[in-house]
């Protein structure tokens, strides 16, 4: 006669197979906000701590509000821009793309994002962009994206609207790296590649 499993031990059963399969997110998240960093050999400028960016009230290019938070979830490619989007800025925005497709499986955990830096040219935009998407267009007013730009701009670095530079931003919204246009544009998609394959959010 088969001897019934006790309701204790299958209790404990059904602990130690939770705890089996939510340690490694816990230690994830444990050593992410513990200040382990996995990138010690960045390729681009590494933040740490990361900087968590405060919300902003934004418009998106069809001027629906929307807000610069309405982006956690996934890991963002940033980037700061002129609406008259010429060399530097396709080129940017060129980068993101490809930095984006090469993440292969992982493309769905990311999203490039182009953050207007003025409206000028607004009208030209669209067509610019044809060859570039999908990237999320944001803009807003002069006071919005002062205080925006502030939370990107490090000591010894030019402000966002001084360069084109890249940034990436976690799930959480925090600012982890940024990136100059001295680096080749593989060295992005190398480090984010090792972000998202350590990371557990996003």
């Amino acid at each position: 006669m088969t001897k019934k499993k006790s309701p204790d031990r299958k209790r404990w059963q059904l602990v130690l197979l939770v705890l089996l399969f939510a340690a490694p997110v816990v230690l994830a998240m444990s050593l992410y906000f513990g200040g382990w960093r996995p990138l010690p050999k960045a390729k681009g400028d590494l933040i740490d701590p990361p900087r968590a960016i405060e919300d902003v009230d934004l418009r998106t290019l069809d001027g629906r509000a929307t807000r610069f938070g309405a982006l956690r979830g996934k890991w963002s490619l940033v980037y700061f821009g002129p609406a008259d989007c010429r060399d530097d800025c396709r080129r940017a925005l060129y980068i993101l793309r490809q930095t984006h497709i090469a993440q292969h499986k992982n493309t769905t955990r990311v999203q490039r994002v182009f953050i207007l830096l003025d409206d000028r040219g607004l009208d030209r935009l669209p067509p610019a962009l044809k060859d570039y998407q999908p990237v999320t267009v944001l803009r807003g007013d002069r006071v919005a994206i002062d205080r925006l730009v502030a939370q990107f701009a490090f000591a010894g670095r030019p402000r966002p609207a001084g360069e084109p530079r890249i940034y990436v931003v976690d799930p959480l919204g925090n600012l982890v790296l940024h990136y100059g246009p001295e680096l080749p544009p593989g060295s992005i998609s190398k480090d984010l590649y090792r972000l998202l394959r350590v990371s557990r959010i996003g």
